[in-house]
């Protein structure tokens, strides 16, 4: 152990670089964990809109809206968003999943819920793309 102690204090530039390596990783980590907190596959998906009344809010336009999108999706752009979720403040508490089509779009968008005050707030893990792989219906 004093062997130990020594050569980190001989070398303490190294073994600086050494802690901060590993504490920019455990960053990293966490930050990828509490981000990923959100996302939800398409079955966890499927469980809230079935047993808790989940609400999907689609963010794509309005004609890739209309080529298939989630039974009961409701169609608001991604823009119109902080416009429109005074319609979804009557359902603050309820769970509320963000799709779009690779999932990119939607994560920012629960960030930006979560800062109105909305409690339940999910996005579709890969977009509908992840919900076409996993040959689940989409309504035309």
């Amino acid at each position: 152990m004093s062997e130990f102690i020594h050569f980190l204090i001989a070398h303490w530039i190294l073994s600086s670089a050494m802690l901060g390596v590993a504490l920019l990783i455990l960053f990293n980590e966490l930050r990828l964990y509490y981000a990923n907190r959100t996302a939800l596959a398409p079955q966890a998906v499927i469980n809230l809109m079935n047993h808790q009344q989940g609400i999907v809010v689609d963010l794509r336009v309005k004609e890739q809206f209309k080529s298939g999108h989630i039974m009961g999706a409701l169609n608001i752009l991604e823009t119109e968003l902080s416009q429109k979720n005074k319609g979804l403040h009557k359902n603050k508490h309820q769970p509320i999943i963000l799709v779009c089509e690779h999932g990119s779009h939607s994560s920012k968008a629960v960030k930006e819920l979560a800062a109105s005050g909305f409690t339940q707030v999910f996005n579709l893990a890969g977009g509908l793309n992840a919900w076409r792989a996993e040959s689940l219906p989409l309504v035309k």
